[in-house]
């Protein structure tokens, strides 16, 4: 999913899991992210609300 798309959402919690969390991290090791979004009210109004989950390898 692109950021455009997350763009309307509002970040309600963000996090840094992964071996950067545990202090397992080396050279190399990427930073995975994780977070909580608040879909905007107007996503919920019609017959396709917001999927419950986003998954995205998106840096940005």
């Amino acid at each position: 999913m692109s950021s455009v798309m997350l763009a309307g959402m509002h970040l309600l919690l963000s996090g840094i899991v992964g071996s950067v969390a545990y202090g397992l991290a080396r050279p190399g090791s990427d930073v995975d992210r994780i977070g909580v979004f608040a879909a905007p009210t107007v996503a919920f109004h019609g017959l396709h609300p917001p999927r419950e989950s986003v998954v995205t390898t998106d840096p940005t």
